[in-house]
């Protein structure tokens, strides 16, 4: 292996999954080396959170080629005569994508850092309220003078969220950024109505810097930016703001300009009539994400699925006025390739059957349609014959059972990322591909599942609430049934590229399917959440046949003990993420297998254990450094229990 050429290393490690090729990174010096290749680094993100110091940034910079980093909720104080200012131009020499998250930082360091970032063409500021509080953030002409030259190739600037940005701060940014083609300002405090509010700030805004709005952003001001790059601009983000169809409809007539994105998330003023003029106006869109625009209704959908045939993503969750009449025009976007749709309750069946399954849209590979509770069987084994690359399916809530988990199975190889939390028709039988086509379907329970155990009081009722089966099965199930062949029949493991798998409250499932179909070799995380059957025969077999497991969540699993946790903790050795609240069985002995064994672990969940102390709890995040976040609440709650942690 030693005599293999570096580059030929970094080619193979450019088909593994990030965390794949960092395990590798540490066989050897050679094997490193060939992981820091600039084609493996463009991908890889550095974050540093709230619990990061400067000397962290510093080691991990110093050390690294890094081309993206995140600062998320970093509030180390820095001073601009600490060695860490000094290290700047070392450490941003490379990096092409720039993000803050609710970071207290101040605006001396800010430009500081800007004028290192020489190859910088994304920058990203989100909640970073001291940043423009003072207003004096780029004041000085100089400041702006040097640092423009540096900044000339940013194409996406986002300043979303910000309390204090004002029209004279934005005018400031915006000019050191002349190659701005996508602007994002999700969530600010846009005055619409500046002349009726606020006398004068209309026409100042139009004037020079010095006599630009310093105390409010105004939409006059944006618009105007707009209009003078209206050939540049290809997105717009707009989303949670209170901008309205008249507003947007000022936008999206703008002459000459062209947009390719436009995010108008939970815009709440926004209706029908503007969709129309989006439609009419800008046929060329390919991203439209209007989630939680609850006032569009069918006539906009319409408008959407007859005019913007080049749409590739198109994001409607919580559009709740939507109804099948609409979702059956999806076949006119040929191109679709992300689709969601999630709590659109009055989406039924044969509605979204006619939108996805006319043979048209080929190319979907994301599809999420959660909540919506009159989508059934009917579809999902239909769309598994038609939409064969989906590679992420999340039909959680909806009223689906063992024939969609069985069509998936053997229709969509492809699937990389899996939803059915809260599908609770779902049985072992759908797991195991071992349905009996000739059986007449199942009668179904509401509410507690078979155990008769109350998700909220986690109570048992002497009595469990369930529904009169039906004497014979109804049309569409026997036609569910009729469309499987026994060759279909196969078991979940036969999606052997699975990452991700949510089965949360999949009430039926027993250790008799998850002990044996849970064998996925690529899997990152496995979601078993509110499964009060499974007991450790299933975590045993996970320990054992899922070696890629990074993230595993198993709340309220009541029948869980230590000895399972302790062969996790043994054998799953990249394991990130554990979340075992509500787990009663637990003991102090899981909080030392974690201490001994999970050198890897980031996050924990050990709330309302009765059994582990909270001593227990506190020893473990002194001794783990690398534990970010823990949560105990009411753990201890049983008496008489001891920390034997050492």
């Amino acid at each position: 292996m030693e005599n293999i050429p570096t580059e030929v290393l970094s080619y193979v490690f450019y088909f593994l999954d990030i965390s794949d090729y960092k395990v590798a990174a540490l066989v050897s010096r050679k094997w490193y080396a060939a992981s820091r290749d600039s084609k493996l680094m463009k991908g890889t993100a550095y974050r540093f959170g709230c619990s990061a110091t400067e000397k962290d940034v510093e080691s991990v910079m110093l050390n690294s080629r890094a081309y993206n980093v995140i600062f998320d909720g970093f509030d180390s104080p820095v001073s601009m005569n600490s060695s860490f200012v000094k290290e700047f131009p070392k450490m941003f020499a490379n990096v092409k994508r720039l993000t803050f998250k609710n970071c207290d930082i101040i605006p001396a360091v800010f430009t500081s850092m800007l004028l290192e970032c020489k190859m910088l063409t994304h920058l990203s500021v989100t909640g970073c309220n001291s940043l423009f509080m003072t207003g004096l953030l780029l004041s000085k002409k100089e400041e702006i003078d040097q640092i423009t030259g540096v900044t000339e190739n940013i194409k996406e600037l986002s300043l979303s969220y910000q309390k204090y940005l004002s029209d004279r701060v934005l005018n400031r940014i915006l000019s050191i950024c002349p190659a701005v083609c996508h602007l994002g300002l999700a969530g600010n405090s846009i005055i619409f109505h500046s002349s009726d509010y606020y006398k004068g700030i209309q026409c100042r805004s139009n004037a020079c810097e010095e006599t630009a709005n310093s105390a409010v952003l105004t939409f006059a001001n944006i618009i105007k930016f707009i209009s003078n790059h209206s050939s540049a601009i290809k997105a717009l983000n707009f989303s949670r703001t209170l901008i309205n169809c008249e507003a947007l409809s000022t936008v999206v007539t703008i002459e000459t300009l062209q947009l390719c994105e436009l995010y108008l998330s939970c815009c709440q003023e926004i209706s029908d009539s503007a969709v129309l003029s989006i439609c009419k106006n800008q046929p060329l869109l390919s991203v439209l994400d209007v989630s939680e625009c609850v006032s569009i209704t069918d006539k906009g959908m319409t408008d959407i699925c007859r005019s913007l045939c080049s749409l590739k993503t198109l994001l409607l969750a919580k559009c709740r006025q939507i109804t099948q009449q609409s979702v059956s025009q999806l076949h006119n976007l040929h191109q679709l390739e992300r689709l969601d749709m999630s709590s659109c309750f009055l989406i039924t069946t044969n509605g979204i059957k006619l939108g996805l399954c006319a043979g048209t849209v080929k190319n979907l590979t994301y599809l999420k349609i959660v909540a919506c509770c009159s989508v059934q069987d009917g579809f999902t084994i239909e769309a598994s014959r038609h939409l064969h690359h989906l590679t992420h399916l999340d039909l959680s809530s909806c009223k689906i059972g063992d024939l969609s988990v069985v069509a998936f199975s053997y229709r969509l190889p492809n699937l990389e990322n899996l939803c059915l939390a809260w599908c609770q028709d779902i049985t072992d039988d759908g797991l195991l591909g071992t349905l009996d086509l000739d059986s007449p379907r199942r009668e179904s329970w509401k509410g507690d599942g078979d155990c008769d155990l109350c998700r909220c009081t986690r109570k048992h009722h002497p009595v469990p609430c369930k529904t009169s089966p039906s004497p014979d099965p109804p049309p569409s199930s026997a036609a569910c049934h009729q469309s499987l062949i026994p060759e279909e029949l196969v078991p979940i493991s036969r999606l052997r590229r699975l990452k991700a798998l949510d089965l949360t409250s999949c009430r039926k499932l027993t250790d008799k399917s998850i002990a044996k179909v849970v064998n996925f070799p690529r899997l990152k995380k496995l979601h078993l959440g509110l499964m009060p059957q499974i007991t450790d025969a299933s975590l045993f077999a996970i320990a054992r046949n899922v070696p890629a497991l990074e993230e595993l969540a198993l709340p309220q699993c009541g029948r869980i003990t230590d000895a399972g946790i302790k062969d996790l903790t043994k054998r799953l050795a990249r394991l990130s993420l554990l979340n075992v609240s509500n787990c009663d069985l637990l003991s102090n002995q899981s909080v030392e297998a974690l201490f001994s064994d999970a050198k890897g672990l980031r996050h924990l969940d050990v709330s309302l254990c009765g059994n582990i102390t909270r001593e227990a709890v506190e020893m473990l995040e002194n001794n783990l450094k690398h534990l970010v976040t823990v949560h105990k609440r009411h753990v201890g709650t049983k008496a008489g229990l001891h920390c034997n942690v050492r």
